[in-house]
């Protein structure tokens, strides 16, 4: 019973312990940020050749705005995992009231939060990488 936690916990909320771990954690919100960018893209395309949309012409706003944040997080950006939990935090107060839709949004933040613990950490990792490989190549040259 308490294995089949761990294995959950480790599913969900995995340890970060390494480089690859941290890239790992931030693959949902990169993977679900480049979907919101297609599907962005495709009103975009749709309200410029004339019809619609629900949205408005902010969907012109969207478009840059989702692009921007899954570059970001692809290139490991702690900004744009913070642009990130920002526009899912501004998407739950949007659907308040609806259930379906809060319920997406408040996974949407859960994702959100996996993406700074990933690529905060990634920061983390990278430094303290350079700094024992700095240590390292001392070490080495004071040997010689």
């Amino acid at each position: 019973m308490i294995n089949d936690r761990l294995q959950i916990k480790q599913l969900i909320w995995h340890d970060i312990n390494t480089i690859e771990a941290a890239k790992t954690a931030r693959l949902p919100a990169l993977v679900i940020s480049t979907l919101g960018t297609f599907f962005w893209a495709v009103i975009t395309i749709v309200t410029a050749l004339g019809h619609k949309s629900t949205d408005g012409y902010w969907v012109f706003l969207y478009l840059p705005i989702f692009a921007l944040i899954s570059y970001g997080l692809y290139k490991m950006s702690r900004e744009a995992a913070i642009a990130y939990f920002v526009v899912s935090i501004v998407n739950v107060m949007f659907t308040w009231g609806y259930t379906i839709k809060l319920l997406s949004a408040v996974a949407g933040v859960f994702v959100a939060l996996l993406a700074i613990r990933g690529i905060f950490s990634y920061s983390r990792l990278r430094i303290e990488n350079e700094q024992t490989a700095a240590s390292n190549q001392r070490s080495d040259h004071d040997r010689a």
